[in-house]
């Protein structure tokens, strides 16, 4: 009966736990746009981004982390970038170039928008 509980036990902790994807974003790769690759995303995910500008909006919802595919790395956006009812959520956006980032929605839990350079 021990050895049941421990496996049935162990079975409902991993089924809970969430495992992060990363997505890499390039003009050859299967996500050649930032969006493509939020839009395949889930809360938690991470959308690596190669150098290079990217002629695209983009619309952030889930609790995501934007990241140049290489440190240190920088990527444009010549459109506007909008968090759009990410109530509760976390984004982070590290070294992204562009002229509009947007907050809308309306936020009444915690919600963090970090945008680091």
């Amino acid at each position: 009966m021990r050895h049941f509980t421990f496996s049935t036990c162990c079975w409902a902790l991993s089924s809970t736990m969430c495992i992060a994807t990363d997505r890499v974003v390039s003009p050859s790769g299967t996500y050649n746009t930032i969006s493509s690759a939020i839009e395949a995303s889930s809360d938690g995910d991470r959308v690596l981004i190669t150098s290079g500008t990217y002629n695209e909006f983009v619309s952030l919802s889930r609790s995501i982390t934007l990241l140049p595919l290489t440190e240190g790395g920088k990527y444009n956006v010549t459109q506007n970038v909008f968090i759009e009812n990410a109530n509760g959520k976390t984004i982070t956006i590290q070294g992204i170039r562009t002229n509009d980032i947007e907050v809308n929605g309306v936020y009444n839990t915690r919600t963090e928008v970090r945008i680091i350079d």
